[in-house]
């Protein structure tokens, strides 16, 4: 059951990358060369003053940005950002009204994509959905956590001494050589 889970979640991510991709591509299709196209004429001298700059090519770079950024950061406070840019030079010039419509619709399937992503992120075995990922990801969490005989080996390293300074041995008693343990004074019986 789990294995049909992960295989569903995993066809679905590879759904919202391939879009993620697609939406992606459109925008540099159609505001990248836009800009390159602006640039150009602006070389040659046909677009005039800082509204026609503007509007060609600082505006639209933002809505370029915003739109990749709203793709692959899947946050959809760029899709606002990218339809606040193209709202912004809606009086400028006509084309402006059809770019807006294009980065509406851009904006509706990146909103929905990015919610599809987000539900995928709550999910056992994100970003992978591998069993053999998730297993591994298992093990992992299982090295970290310690048993108890790990536990006391470690609190009992941490508070035994390296150095024999614990021991006194200034301290003899006083029949040290008559100790029946001692056995330094009976050499010279044998």
């Amino acid at each position: 059951m789990a294995d049909d889970e992960m295989l569903k979640n995993a066809r679905l991510m590879k759904m919202c990358k391939k879009t993620d991709d697609k939406v992606t591509m459109i925008y540099i299709l159609i505001f990248g060369l836009y800009v390159i196209g602006a640039l150009y004429m602006t070389f040659l001298g046909r677009n005039e003053g800082f509204i026609n700059f503007f509007d060609k090519v600082i505006s639209k770079l933002a809505v370029l940005a915003s739109g990749y950024l709203a793709c692959y950061k899947h946050n959809n406070k760029f899709t606002l950002f990218a339809f606040g840019f193209s709202a912004v030079t809606l009086s400028l010039s006509s084309i402006n009204i059809i770019l807006t419509i294009i980065v509406i619709i851009l904006s509706v399937i990146t909103v929905m994509n990015n919610k599809l992503y987000h539900n995928l992120e709550t999910q056992t075995g994100f970003p992978y959905f591998s069993e053999r990922f998730e297993m591994q990801n298992i093990d992992k969490k299982q090295r970290e956590i310690k048993d108890e005989y790990q536990q006391k080996y470690e609190q009992y390293n941490k508070s035994s001494s390296d150095e024999m300074t614990d021991i006194d041995l200034s301290y003899r008693p006083e029949n040290a050589g008559t100790n029946e343990f001692d056995n330094s004074g009976k050499m010279d019986e044998i």
